[in-house]
């Protein structure tokens, strides 16, 4: 929300307010002074290409950041969802200044009240009990599994202890067309470790609800392709990185308590993952003695 403020602060710096007759009056005659009896009113002078091109970044920051707390609305009250959306909605029509019932007469009018809304939004985020647990949840991208076919050797030696991995389905798709490409023995033998396993770990248990690892850690393989309709318009259904990275930010969003982190050894992933504000961390590279 700070961001986005920001954001907004300095883009209202860039606009100017200008006055003009909204109902003239017929029967004044024409002069540099206001005429007698006109209704004067304030308007946003028109936009240039780099405002309109601001304007719509900042909203559609704003409506990433509104899909991303979608989640965290199951958590509360209907009518706490209903004063969260209200707030959104009261920072969206900023934008369209006509729609408002009070419309911001000056640039600092228009910082100052602002910074109420984003400051009710705030406040009201803070105020929120968690009342779930806060689990930390790794997605495991390709390139990850392949370079640490163990998972339990994936992040370390922290406590994982009700921690959980999720495959998706992308990940399991690449790994098996992978295995048919024509690439270097040392790479095949990789691979082939990594399916092994997954094979002889999925072999205990039912792999959609969860599988027990021995580190107290939970494995489950994700069945469903992520919706696109509300993700980021970069991402391309096509991409199989940009599939993850999508199953990734659908899992935060569903899941506001907790921290979903991808773990990808792909710089290309890695950069896309921070751009589309996921956390994202390396595997270690096992060797094929330790794999």
């Amino acid at each position: 929300m700070h961001s986005i403020q920001s954001q907004f602060i300095a883009y209202l710096q860039t606009i100017n307010f200008e006055s003009y007759e909204k109902k003239p009056n017929p029967y004044s005659s024409l002069g540099t002074s206001t005429p007698k009896g006109a209704e004067i009113s304030i308007r946003l002078t028109p936009f240039s290409p780099n405002q309109l091109r601001e304007q719509n970044k900042i909203l559609n920051d704003l409506n990433l950041w509104e899909n991303d707390i979608n989640g965290l609305l199951e958590f509360v009250s209907k009518g706490g969802d209903m004063q969260l959306r209200n707030l959104v909605r009261d920072i969206d029509l900023f934008f369209h200044f006509p729609r408002i019932t009070h419309s911001p007469t000056s640039i600092n009018e228009a910082i100052h009240s602002l910074g109420l809304i984003c400051d009710q939004i705030t406040k009201y985020l803070s105020d929120i009990e968690v009342s779930t647990k806060l689990t930390p949840i790794f997605v495991i991208d390709t390139s990850a599994i392949i370079d640490c076919p163990d998972i339990t050797l994936m992040v370390g030696s922290i406590n994982l202890s009700g921690t959980i991995f999720i495959i998706p389905s992308t990940t399991v798709k690449e790994l098996e067309e992978l295995k048919t490409s024509k690439r270097d023995e040392t790479f095949r033998r990789k691979l082939t470790a990594a399916i092994k396993y997954l094979n002889e770990t999925i072999a205990n248990g039912d792999a959609l609800e969860g599988v027990q690892l021995p580190i107290g850690a939970i494995l489950r393989m994700l069945a469903a392709e992520p919706d696109f309709s509300n993700l980021p318009k970069w991402l391309d259904r096509n991409i199989n990185d940009d599939r993850i990275l999508a199953a990734a930010i659908e899992l935060q969003r569903s899941n506001p308590f907790s921290t979903v982190t991808l773990l990808a050894n792909d710089i290309s992933m890695q950069n896309k993952a921070k751009l589309a504000r996921i956390s994202v961390n390396k595997t270690p590279y096992l060797s094929e003695d330790a794999a």
